[in-house]
């Protein structure tokens, strides 16, 4: 058999058949070389400042939280406002909050 780039060319089938994975050996290291970088920069991240990566992740959450909340009430008085105009009629005040209360069940 020769072997060459990750496959086998065997002498019975004349087809080219790719290695399984463990004997690819160059596969390996550079799947090893890719993946460790990556988890290695996060260990040293994580050591010795746990207290600081928490920080952040807090102040993130939190602001992302704080803009969500600002976009709800935003959202709720613009709807207000459609459902009850400055001018529109008393009627309106019973009627809406009647159908869907009823709608609702």
């Amino acid at each position: 058999m020769k072997e060459f780039s990750g496959y086998v060319m065997s002498a019975a089938s004349r087809r080219p058949q790719k290695l399984p994975q463990e004997m690819n050996t160059v596969g390996l290291q550079e799947n090893a070389v890719l993946k460790e970088p990556r988890a290695g920069s996060w260990r040293r991240l994580m050591t010795g400042r746990e207290e600081q990566v928490f920080l952040i992740l807090t102040l993130i959450i939190g602001a992302v939280v704080g803009l969500i909340v600002v976009a709800f009430i935003l959202l709720t008085e613009r709807f207000g406002a459609r459902l009850y105009p400055a001018g529109g009629a008393a009627w309106r005040r019973v009627l809406i909050p009647t159908i869907g209360s009823l709608g609702m069940g």
